[in-house]
Formats: structure tokens, sequence, C-alpha cells
């Protein structure tokens, strides 16, 4: 028998919020629904009860049951605004901008039919509102088993570490041994497709939309306890503004390819949130950095999306990262590519002068992982 996790208050009475996004790959909102009842959600996630015909996966709308704030963009997202001259600021599909959701959805792929219509069942005799509708890869001959997005009401919304743990208490009573269960699903910002498939399997697409009674959030969260957080040593050296600090950094550049473009303007946002601290020495890195790029990559430096000295001065003015952050981002990505070019020095059975310079670098800032490394190969220092 399921415990009571019910609310007391009724499912008329609860508003809810949904954002939709053209497509899979684009994170940018395109419409936006606050606190309207739950018809108007289910009208935006399945329709009337009929798939949408969607022949492209990818090109179908997409959904999270949440708003999202303005926030600085992140990922491609940040590289694209970057490059295009747009603000660097905004809303996003990203875990960085999500805000509570009301409304826990579960992924459910491949799961077998009997499995699907005991948890239908179980969770229509504890009296709980739900919609499951399949998705746009259920019924494709490679991908067997019921593919569907199982959507539950709470009653009040719930912020992402609040949340997962009401996720993990309702998987835990209706949901427990399930394979198909995607655990990535207790993410707010992980979207779902809304109810679509192609017009060839749209005979084998069913929705349900079940209304009944709203989970209590305060019960579920009171079924899993929030567990104590360990204290995380701090091993974060504070930042100094120094000519030792401008040579350890400009070390660090010699590392790092200056000719992929999202590298290029992750070592760009650095520099330009060291600007303060460093003064001029922060866009004397930058150029020449950007001066070790190949003749093909330099050869665009007129165009504003990769011109340095454009591009300098818009990250310094939009970038909100600390010192301390954008000297650990410079250093951890020469660490990753200087053990990269190691390993592929080691490989071959000759340093060179790419290796011995990753090498030297390796073994001056980070010597316990230089040698770790070397040793994995029966090597030392």
């Amino acid at each position: 028998m399921a415990p009571d996790i019910l609310s007391a208050h009724g499912l008329t009475t609860r508003r809810y919020c949904v954002t939709t996004f053209d497509g899979f790959y684009n994170t940018s909102p395109a419409d936006e629904l606050a606190d309207v009842p739950r018809p108007h959600i289910v009208r935006v996630l399945a329709g009337e009860g009929t798939p949408a015909n969607c022949p492209d996966k990818t090109a179908m709308p997409y959904a999270c049951a949440c708003l999202f704030k303005q926030a600085p963009l992140v990922g491609n997202t940040f590289l694209g605004a970057v490059a295009l001259g747009l603000p660097v600021e905004g809303k996003q599909r990203s875990a960085s901008h999500v805000g509570p959701s009301a409304v826990l959805k579960f992924d459910l792929d491949g799961i077998d039919e009997s499995a699907w219509r005991d948890i239908e069942q179980n969770l229509r005799r504890a009296g709980i509102t739900f919609l499951a509708y399949t998705t746009h890869s259920h019924g494709r001959a490679d991908k067997p088993g019921i593919r569907l997005r199982l959507w539950v009401p709470l009653d009040q919304a719930l912020a992402q570490a609040e949340y997962a743990r009401a996720w993990e208490a309702f998987a835990a009573v209706f949901l427990s041994g399930v394979e198909a269960l995607d655990q990535s699903s207790k993410l707010i910002h992980q979207q779902q497709g809304i109810f679509g498939t192609t017009a060839d399997r749209a005979h084998l697409a069913f929705c349900i939309d079940h209304r009944a009674g709203v989970l209590s959030s305060d019960k579920l969260l009171a079924l899993c306890p929030e567990k104590p957080k360990a204290a995380k040593p701090t091993t974060t050296t504070p930042f100094v503004a120094s000519n030792a600090t401008a040579a350890k950094l400009a070390s660090a550049l010699e590392q790092i390819d200056p000719n992929d473009y999202a590298t290029w303007v992750e070592v760009g946002a650095a520099l330009a949130a060291l600007n303060q601290p460093l003064g001029k020495a922060a866009r004397g890195l930058w150029f020449r950095y950007s001066e070790r790029a190949d003749d093909a990559h330099k050869a665009r430096n007129e165009v504003t999306g990769t011109c340095p000295d454009v591009m300098f001065d818009r990250l310094a003015g939009s970038v909100s990262m600390t010192p301390d952050a954008a000297a650990g981002t410079l250093m951890a990505l020469a660490k990753t590519t200087a053990t990269r070019a190691v390993e592929r020095a080691i490989t071959a059975g000759e340093l060179g002068e790419a290796g011995a310079s990753a090498l030297a670098f390796l073994a001056r800032y980070f010597s316990r992982a230089c040698a770790e490394l070397l040793a994995q190969h029966g090597l030392e220092v």
C-alpha cells in the first residue's frame, strides 16, 4: 500500500508554469505560461490527446514545467551571443537559469507493457493526478517496449535540490526497480518533447490524462530526508595580481590552442575577468595568445565575432567571473591540454618540442599530477 502523499489542496486551486522551446537544440524560450491551471499545461504538452505530426524529432516543440530567469548565458548560447554582438545575459534552458517546478516528470524508455500497466493502476488506486503520453520514438522497431513521459503535479513548486528529493521519493514508491527510468529526468531543466510522432506510428501512440488528487510536496520531502553535506576543503589559492602571476598565466596560455573558437572565447572571457586586477597585462596576454593562431584563423581578425580587440572589450563589459575563477579556468585548460600533449608524446615514443613544453609546464605547476601521469606509463620526471 502506498503511503499517504496526497495534498489537502484540490487540483483546481493549483497553478502551474511551462516553457516551450522551438526544437531540441534551441535553448531560448519560445513561449512561457505562468500561473495557469493544469488544463493549460496539459494542452501545451499533449494538445487534445492526439499526437502532433512531427516528422523530425529534433524539430518538434519541447517543454519544461517551469519558468527560466534572466542570468548570464552559458555554453554555446553564450558563444553565439558574443559572436553576434548580442546581450550575454538572458533566459536560457540551463541549470543556471532554471526556476522552481510544481510538476514532477519521469522519463521512461523501453518499459515493459505489463510493468507500465501496473504503475498506471497503482497511480489510479492512490488517487494521483498524472499525464502520460508516448514519445516520438515509441513504436520504432529498433526501440522496443513502451517509451513514454509521465508528468505528476505537486501542490507547491520546488527548487532543484528539493525537487530532486521529491522526485526520488515518488520514484521509490511507484517506480522502484524500473530500469527504464532515466535518472536525469530529476533535473528540472531537462526538456521533454510534446505528444507527437510520425504519421506512420500515430496509431501506436497513446495519451492518458487522469485527474484526481495532487501530491503533497512536504509529504514527499519527508519520505526523502535531506542528506547532510560534507564540508568541502578549501583548496583555492586567492588571486594575487603580480608580475609572477602574469608570467604563470602566460605559461598556461602557451599550452592552450588559440585556433579552436570556443576555447578562444573561453580564454578571452577569463582574461577579460582579469582586466581590472592585472590591468594592461591582461589585454597583452590576450593579444599574444590570439597572435599564436594560424594564418587562416587570423585572416578573420577584422570580423566582429573574431576580432581580438573588439572581443576583449565586449567580454570585459559582460563577464561576471571572479579573478580566482578566471585564473583557475586558464590553469585548468592548460593542464588538460598539456596532459594530452604529454600522452601523445609518450604514445609516439618521441617527446618533441610540444611534448617537452607540456611536460615542463606540468612539472612546474602540477607536479603531483605530472608524476602520476608518468608513473602510469612506467616513467619518472
